[in-house]
């Protein structure tokens, strides 16, 4: 069997108080082959840290937008996926950090199951203050982000669209390259929710399967300012990206039927 290798995306946004400790929990895996770190036009010493540790690390890469522009986080990861050069691409937010355990059932899913796009897992919210937490559990049910079931990935569409087996979070996923040649890559035009819309592309066109479903893979750390307290713009874009899900879905051939029987 090949090496399983896996290119690791960092977008960075005014994080720099974290992504050190993000970087030195993915760098330790022997899984990661790579880590992709893409300051997204940061405002504090964000880029100055990213160059250090780019510095210190033979295999961490730096990149910026054109005129170090903040496009958000979709080009970002679009970015990162670009410049990997290997056929596995994980997602990392540079104030999150993977847990060591991150690839484990992903490499044995992906060297056994070969049609195999992708492989999700559990993530579990940490909290740096009280009001974080309380914030975070009024719109989420649990600190606990994961697929409660091991569903096929023919059965997956249904219930991400219309919930009742939970989601999965960005950090723990993991795609094959060829994924998003079947879906294309993030949506810029959306600057909430643009990894909803993706997965929902992903689970319509690829398949998607169950990997550490019950024992978190990554941390998902929660703060004050994490954009997803920014509610009335969560709800706005909610909305634009399900119009452009269904515009997209309208032009694909696929069957609704096939994909839920």
């Amino acid at each position: 069997m090949s090496r399983f290798k896996v290119s690791v995306v960092i977008p960075v946004f005014n994080t720099s108080a974290y992504v050190a400790e993000a970087v030195e929990s993915a760098i330790t895996l022997p899984e990661t082959g790579e880590i992709l770190l893409i300051d997204d036009g940061s405002t504090d010493d964000s880029f100055d840290v990213c160059k250090n540790i780019a510095d210190k690390y033979s295999n961490v890469f730096l990149y910026q937008h054109p005129e170090a522009k903040n496009l958000g986080a979709a080009a970002s990861r679009n970015l990162g996926i670009q410049k990997a050069k290997y056929d596995y691409v994980s997602f990392l937010d540079a104030d999150d950090c993977y847990l060591p355990n991150r690839f484990s059932i992903d490499k044995e899913i992906f060297q056994t199951k070969p049609d195999a796009d992708g492989v999700y897992s559990c993530n579990k919210a940490s909290f740096e203050n009280e009001e974080a937490r309380r914030k975070f559990l009024t719109r989420y049910p649990g600190e606990i982000t994961t697929i409660t079931e091991k569903l096929s990935p023919e059965q997956l569409f249904k219930p991400l669209l219309f919930g009742g087996y939970g989601r999965f979070h960005t950090s723990a996923i993991t795609l094959h390259k060829r994924a998003f040649q079947k879906t294309g890559v993030f949506n810029t035009t959306i600057r909430f929710v643009e990894d909803t819309e993706l997965w929902l592309k992903l689970s319509i066109k690829t398949k998607l399967y169950p990997g550490s479903i019950n024992h978190p893979v990554s941390i998902r750390r929660v703060h004050d300012t994490n954009s997803i307290h920014q509610i009335q713009n969560v709800e706005e874009y909610t909305k634009i990206m399900y119009q452009q899900l269904f515009d997209w879905a309208m032009k694909q051939k696929f069957s609704f039927e096939k994909k839920n029987g």
